[in-house]
């Protein structure tokens, strides 16, 4: 997916033609086609439904419409921020965030970064929200990535996503039948390799046994998702996870479902100091953290994951 692409499509919703639109881009009609094929392939769905009075957004063209509006802001603040030729964009950046989101996010974030930024330095620093945010205050980082809004006095939150939490098991060795979404209530009495105690997610799964009278059958805790799931794979007991850690090299030996009646949902803020200014380049990265964020989501690469970027 690239950033003409979402122009394009923006422009095509805009004038309700590919005729007009086309003028408007200043590309002729049957590359404008191609090019919303390209992008509607990608996204495996229909994203214009056409007609003798011109085409509309689907549903699907609809959402990714509200997206790209964002995105495509995202990039001209940026744009705006750096039109100064003469401006290089430079310095070492400390980022914060859970592995879980790492996974997700990290390979994604730097290549972007990489391709656009190559004197920004970024330093990636995994650790449970809560330390995360200890961290922002004492200076240790310069931007977190927290799940569920740590309170500390002192930082300022903004919204970038929620996701639901799922339940994963084996696939070659099921211990129940389900899916694709699953009553919390049938986790009772499934045997579970859960995120030690100090992490949000560990305290969410609590939270969750506890609102259904119950207790987790905990086998063994882990602080490695990597190590749960290698766990999980052998077919023994499950694990809940947010689908940011359910990675494509563990799709492949292991299945999600989401979690309903009640959902888990989890917000994923970025996190500053009010007390530190951000540099250009610390900048520069929270603004890719969001446009990243929103292209993952787009692209269906983010699973269970709902965009509340503020635009």
């Amino acid at each position: 997916m690239e950033l003409r692409q979402l122009r394009y499509f923006i422009a095509i919703v805009e004038c309700g033609s590919l005729t007009r639109a086309a003028a408007q881009v200043n590309i002729v009609q049957p590359a404008l086609s191609r090019q919303i094929s390209m992008l509607e392939e990608e996204l495996n769905t229909s994203l214009l439904a056409r007609s003798a009075r011109g085409v509309a957004p689907t549903e699907s063209g609809m959402a990714l419409f509200r997206h790209a509006r964002r995105i495509i802001q995202l990039a001209d603040n940026t744009k705006e921020a750096l039109k100064d030729s003469d401006l290089v964009v430079s310095g070492r950046v400390r980022l914060g965030m859970p592995s879980s989101i790492a996974m997700a996010i990290a390979p994604t974030l730097i290549g972007s970064l990489k391709a656009q930024f190559p004197q920004i330095a970024l330093e990636i620093h995994e650790a449970p929200s809560i330390l995360l945010a200890s961290n922002l205050s004492n200076n240790k980082i310069d931007i977190g990535i927290l799940v569920d809004e740590p309170i500390m006095p002192g930082l300022q939150y903004t919204s970038l996503l929620e996701e639901r939490l799922c339940f994963v098991q084996s696939k070659s060795k099921p211990l129940i039948k389900c899916g694709p979404l699953m009553a919390a209530n049938s986790l009772v009495g499934i045997p579970f390799y859960l995120p030690t105690q100090a992490t949000t997610l560990r305290v969410a799964i609590d939270d969750l046994f506890r609102r259904l009278g119950s207790k987790p059958v905990v086998y063994a805790e882990a602080s490695s998702i990597n190590t749960l799931l290698n766990l999980v794979v052998e077919g023994d007991a499950a694990t809940l996870l947010v689908p940011s850690a359910f990675t494509s090299q563990w799709a492949r030996r292991a299945i999600s479902w989401a979690l309903i009646e009640p959902a888990v949902i989890r917000r994923v803020h970025v996190a500053t100091s009010v007390m530190n200014e951000l540099s250009m380049a610390a900048t520069t990265v929270k603004g890719a953290i969001a446009l990243v964020t929103e292209q993952l989501i787009n692209a269906k690469k983010w699973p269970e994951a709902n965009s509340i970027v503020k635009p």
